[in-house]
Formats: C-alpha cells, sequence, structure tokens
C-alpha cells in the first residue's frame, strides 16, 4: 500500500521529514502537491535522500524568533540549494525582523525577506506565496543561487540582492554579514 503525503499549503520541515523517512524506509509513496514550484522543491529533497538519509542530517537551530520545525524547514530548503542558512536568517532579520506577512516599499516588497516580485519572479517564479515563509524561503534561495552563479562573491551577491547591481555598495552586504556572525547557534541534533 502506498503511503499518500499531502502537500496543500506550505511546505514544512516535518512534512518533508515524514516524506523523507518513508522514502528512506522504501516505502512507495504518492505525492500530491499544489504548484510545480512544490513539485521541483520535492524532486530535489529527494535527490538529496538519495544522497544522505535524512535522519543523519544535524538539525541546527539557531537564537531567533522561528520554532524549531520552522527552522528545520527553512534549514532542509537552504540545504537543496547549497546557501547558507545562517546568511537567509541574517537577510530575514535585517528586511523584516523575521515577520513572514511584512509588505513594504509601497507594497512592492513582500514577505519575510522583503523581495520584489517585479524584480525576481523570472527566477523563482510566480507561484510562490512570498507571505508565507517557507515559499519566501525558496524564492529567496533562488534569487541567491542565481545572483551566485553571475557574481560569484557574497559581498557583490547581497549587494545585487538589495540594489540590483552588484557594484553598488550602500551598506547593505557589510550590515546583512554582520547579522550573519551574531546569530547564535543555540542546539544541534
Amino acid at each position: 500500500m502506498k503511503k499518500e503525503h499531502l502537500l496543500t499549503g506550505a511546505i514544512t520541515g516535518f512534512a518533508m521529514l515524514s516524506l523523507a523517512t518513508s522514502i528512506n524506509r522504501g516505502e512507495p509513496v504518492i505525492v500530491r502537491a499544489q504548484s510545480s514550484t512544490q513539485i521541483e522543491y520535492i524532486q530535489k529533497v529527494i535527490n538529496h535522500i538519495d544522497a544522505k538519509d535524512p535522519a543523519q542530517i544535524e538539525r541546527i537551530c539557531y537564537d531567533v524568533p522561528l520554532s524549531a520545525d520552522e527552522q528545520a524547514g527553512i534549514q532542509d530548503i537552504c540545504i537543496m540549494y547549497g546557501i547558507d542558512m545562517r546568511l537567509v536568517l541574517a537577510i530575514a532579520q535585517k528586511e523584516s525582523g523575521f515577520d513572514e506577512a511584512a509588505v513594504g516599499d509601497r507594497e512592492q516588497s513582500l514577505g519575510m525577506y522583503q523581495i520584489q516580485p517585479r524584480y525576481w519572479s523570472h527566477v523563482y517564479g510566480s507561484e510562490l506565496d512570498l507571505l508565507n515563509k517557507y515559499d519566501a524561503t525558496i524564492a529567496c534561495c533562488e534569487v541567491l543561487s542565481y545572483l551566485y552563479e553571475k557574481y560569484g562573491s557574497t559581498e557583490r551577491v547581497l549587494n545585487a540582492y538589495n540594489t540590483g547591481n552588484p557594484d553598488k555598495y550602500n551598506g547593505y552586504s557589510a550590515s546583512i554579514l554582520k547579522i550573519r556572525e551574531e546569530i547564535r547557534q543555540i542546539w544541534y541534533v
């Protein structure tokens, strides 16, 4: 009998761990998702599972205003994209103070990472809900991956993330890197 995993809303760390556990046990599964972006993310998770036992993924929790489950979901996304989780958390701290419902810049910047769809939706697709912390994290990691491919260095990536120009320094990259260094790990398993 196939175990069904229904992903109708946000992809949580718990939902992905449940899926990963089923796959790791060799159980046949059916996955139903709402969007092609969720399907692509799930495929990345499955590819990651093939490479590493998800029960062996070291869970890290940082001293930020997100629950352990929320951080596990964000960590999974960062792992899939190869993006430093502390960098992503630093962006969330600077941009919104971890407020997933944040709207700024005359309603142009959305979510925890204050992403502007008019500039970045061609990178992450238009199916993501930027006011959902997991979808927004996928979008943020997609944008950062895209910028790393183009510009290489973290400073230039952060400049481009903030201003659109990798060579336009306005202090943003330095402030993000400072916050990243200040984010304290509180435990891991």
